[in-house]
């Protein structure tokens, strides 16, 4: 039997949480179905695209108040999981 699959991480006011992280979380936990990283300040576009390339089964991510996240960021986002709730902005 295997042990249970993480399917939801809540990262949100994590002020040292980086693209670097998000990309090695996203590599190693890639049944997430839910991202959580509100007000991560230091998350980038890099960010986007490491959750929309490496979590094909992503449904849900909050990443409202990362400032360095941009409109072409969450369209990279939107146009590989167009089905996926993206929360961004203030």
């Amino acid at each position: 039997m295997s042990p249970p699959t993480l399917e939801e991480i809540d990262l949100s006011h994590n002020g040292h949480f980086t693209d670097d992280r998000m990309e090695a979380l996203t590599m190693e936990l890639r049944g997430l179905s839910k991202v959580t990283a509100s007000w991560c300040v230091k998350l980038t576009d890099r960010s986007v695209e490491s959750i929309a390339r490496n979590l094909a089964g992503i449904a849900a991510v909050d990443l409202r108040n990362c400032k360095e996240v941009t409109r072409a960021g969450t369209e990279v986002f939107v146009r590989r999981h167009p089905k996926a709730v993206l929360k961004w902005g203030e």
